[in-house]
């Protein structure tokens, strides 16, 4: 590959991927143990062509995984440590069983997800993520009354995309200001007039975005006129 494009070409169509859902992470508590999750959950998929799970190695009436550390950084790049921290974390959360089984006559880690305690925790999750969506999607603007802000919402999702910036999302906060945004952005700091601004809030509550300096400039000015 010489040109960037020609890697962009490959990329589109590697298969070296890891399929890996967040919400695993969410379960996990770790961003490693979640991915570690990810991968142990293909193992128990149906397979295309059988349509039974990959799982072969059976001990006390249960089908277990045999999980040697040193495998793990073939599977997801994940070195020995991180393995075998992961697997605790996922232990002490409940999700798997660990036991020491021979394989390839050595003493290996073995493990098996804890189905109802998985089927739990991903209830919570979900049901957590639900929440705070619904939360999110139903927020009302905080410095000017409703009616007030609404007038100008129109004006604000005009603005040429040329004057805005890529967004940057963060997730939903109750107060309904992150803590970042606190902090300010796009050079625009807690002491500048402009952050107190309500434009500055208003923008942040339709758009999810937070506004730089050419923008909240021209909402300023859109809030006088």
């Amino acid at each position: 590959m010489q040109t960037f494009n020609e890697f962009l070409r490959w990329e589109d169509s590697s298969n070296d991927i890891i399929d890996f859902k967040k919400i695993y992470v969410d379960m996990a508590g770790d961003l490693i143990a979640g991915l570690v999750l990810s991968e142990l959950i293909y193992w128990y998929l149906p397979s295309k062509d059988t349509g039974r799970n990959k799982l072969r190695v059976k001990h006390d009436g249960y089908l277990w995984i045999a999980s040697r550390y040193k495998d793990w950084h073939d599977r997801a790049r994940i070195t020995e440590s991180q393995a075998e921290r992961a697997i605790k974390i996922l232990v002490d959360k409940g999700l798997l069983i660990k036991a020491i089984f021979k394989f390839n006559g050595e003493p290996t880690v073995h493990v098996r997800i804890v189905e109802d305690k998985f089927l739990s925790l991903l209830q919570q999750r979900t049901n957590s993520v639900t929440t705070e969506n619904e939360f999110c999607s139903d927020r009302h603007p905080l410095t000017k009354t409703t009616t007030e802000i609404t007038a100008e919402i129109t004006n604000i999702k005009s603005i040429p995309q040329a004057v805005t910036q890529e967004p940057i999302r963060e997730p939903c906060d109750p107060d309904g200001i992150t803590e970042s945004m606190e902090l300010g952005y796009g050079g625009i700091r807690k002491k500048d007039v402009r952050y107190s601004h309500a434009a500055y809030r208003a923008f942040y509550e339709v758009t999810n975005r937070k506004p730089n300096k050419s923008i909240i400039d021209t909402l300023i000015e859109m809030f006088q006129s």
